[in-house]
């Protein structure tokens, strides 16, 4: 625990590459994670702010538990029978990320287009049947999805075995750091959040300075807070783009040509 401890204390001096590699973040991430409890240290790999307590304003901070996120997940560990290493995991995961966010955008994408999907390895009679499954048939050192690489070893090319993992992370990152910066400045400008009321200002503006700077990778938050601002431009503040074109005067033929 002290080794892990000092080699996160290292690594949390690192800086992210301009590139918006992930590398290094998710090192610091699962370095981060700690010896704490095992919910407390599954929490720690997957929240974008481990101390939300300095980010909201004091009005707002009131009405909300700092802890609130971190107890939801001890509740889920201790409900499903407190199980450890791999299914513990993979418990926390059935409850949380899985339903609210990679199926939640898998449904969304897919009605957005009129598509009908299907999900068959989170189907409930397999999952019922392979979970009590021992930890070592699913994973070993080094060596992810062990039985779904068994199951499907002579149904696929050998090549696809040997395939590195590819997800479908986007360059947040750089985007914030790059062409979205002077948007992401404007819309949590310091005027603007206190106009708001939502969040302190210093926070916002030091996990600003951290992210362009290099020194953390802070997309997770800045793109939530982002989407926030934007989505309350809208709809609370009623300044939706199409609305404010319409109010908008006229400026010669260039303002009266369609987009």
């Amino acid at each position: 625990a002290g080794l892990r401890r000092a080699v996160a204390g290292l690594a949390a001096r690192l800086r992210e590459p301009r590139d918006g590699d992930l590398g290094v973040h998710r090192l610091k991430r699962f370095l981060r994670a700690g010896d704490g409890e095992t919910p407390d240290r599954f929490f720690a790999l997957l929240t974008r702010l481990p101390d939300v307590a300095d980010l909201y304003a004091p009005e707002v901070g009131a009405e909300v538990p700092p802890d609130g996120a971190r107890e939801h997940f001890r509740l889920l560990h201790a409900q499903g029978g407190a199980p450890g290493g791999l299914r513990a995991a993979l418990h926390l995961d059935y409850h949380t990320y899985l339903p609210d966010d990679i199926l939640a955008l898998s449904d969304r994408l897919a009605m957005a287009h009129s598509l009908e999907i299907r999900v068959p390895l989170v189907d409930h009679v397999l999952v019922e049947r392979v979970f009590p499954l021992p930890d070592r048939l699913k994973a070993g050192w080094w060596r992810g999805k062990r039985l779904l690489r068994a199951a499907l070893r002579d149904r696929l090319p050998a090549a696809h075995f040997r395939a590195p993992k590819r997800g479908f992370v986007g360059p947040t990152a750089a985007w914030l750091r790059y062409e979205l910066r002077e948007v992401l400045l404007d819309e949590l400008s310091p005027a603007r959040l206190r106009r708001l009321g939502y969040f302190r200002p210093p926070a916002v503006a030091r996990l600003l300075d951290e992210h362009v700077s290099g020194r953390h990778n802070r997309e997770g938050i800045l793109w939530a807070l982002l989407c926030f601002s934007t989505w309350h431009r809208i709809f609370v503040e009623d300044q939706h783009p199409a609305a404010v074109s319409e109010r908008a005067p006229a400026r010669g033929v260039a303002a009266a040509a369609p987009a």
